[in-house]
């Protein structure tokens, strides 16, 4: 058995290791290879940074780097872990991890972020064995919309994502890596947005959701825009256009108690959550 960076495996072999690693999961997980170059587009994912172990030609554990900046500094995100079943107990994460860390410290990358489901105890001991830290708790909501929200003070309609601007200070908590703006304008193409506008025409809150996936990004209003209807009426828009089929909504800040309150209100379930888990450069001394 060997280690090896990524970038000689195709996104099908990507599909096929991370489809069998994943196959006695908490929930299930299956991956297309169509949805693997998705994913790797949308989460910046580095094969050449990307780590894997091969054992006779084939990828039996392997994780997935992406690279960005984030918050004003360069992160490198954990974009999924896998061990083949009959590899586990062999202590291949940390053996990955060591060659992850080891090479993009030589990049001068040395802040790390990754989210691992909180039931998972072995995976979340193996992390903080390498020096991983709990930072926050992102809830995973699942519903069906009720479309027949409105609010006729603010008007409800499409437009360009690249036309938002400035719009974190409508936010309660930062998206997640995959939630955030830059994983978001990567697949620009595959997501709509819909906007609420006042009388006065001043954006007062926006939905960004992915229809054909039914993942729902980012919805958020101003604060002096709230409780007047407008987060309703967005999502019913979005329930319109999805055709109130149900929907996910993934890794809310457990800490944003208004956000995770209306989404219940609206029906939403809670189906699980993960830990945010970050590791942080080593203190100068």
């Amino acid at each position: 058995m060997h280690i090896n960076d990524l970038k000689p495996f195709s996104p099908q072999q990507l599909a096929d290791a991370f489809n069998q690693a994943f196959a006695d999961y908490f929930i299930r997980m299956h991956l297309t290879e169509e949805m693997v170059v998705g994913k790797l587009l949308a989460e910046n994912v580095r094969l050449e940074h990307s780590v894997g172990m091969v054992h006779e030609d084939k990828l039996v554990a392997f994780i997935l780097a992406g690279i960005d900046d984030y918050s004003g500094q360069t992160i490198a995100y954990n974009a999924g872990t896998g061990v083949l079943p009959e590899f586990r107990r062999q202590g291949l994460t940390g053996i990955m991890y060591r060659q992850l860390l080891s090479g993009l410290h030589g990049e001068g990358i040395s802040r790390h972020r990754l989210e691992v489901m909180t039931q998972n105890v072995p995976a979340i001991k193996a992390y903080e064995r390498v020096g991983f830290r709990r930072t926050r708790i992102l809830s995973v909501y699942r519903g069906k919309i009720n479309s027949t929200g409105s609010t006729s003070a603010f008007e409800i309609r499409q437009t360009a994502f690249s036309s938002l601007g400035d719009i974190g200070h409508y936010w309660n908590s930062l998206p997640s890596w995959q939630n955030s703006l830059q994983a978001i304008g990567r697949t620009a193409a595959e997501h709509t947005v819909m906007a609420a506008f006042s009388p006065g025409g001043q954006l007062a809150g926006y939905i960004i959701f992915n229809p054909k996936a039914g993942k729902i990004k980012q919805l958020a209003v101003g604060k002096d825009f709230r409780k007047k209807g407008v987060g309703s009426s967005l999502l019913a828009a979005a329930g319109r256009y999805m055709q109130d089929v149900e929907v996910m909504i993934t890794n809310v800040d457990y800490a944003d108690r208004e956000t995770t309150a209306f989404l219940e209100r609206k029906g939403f379930v809670c189906i699980l959550q993960q830990y945010e888990m970050e590791l942080e450069p080593a203190p100068v001394v």
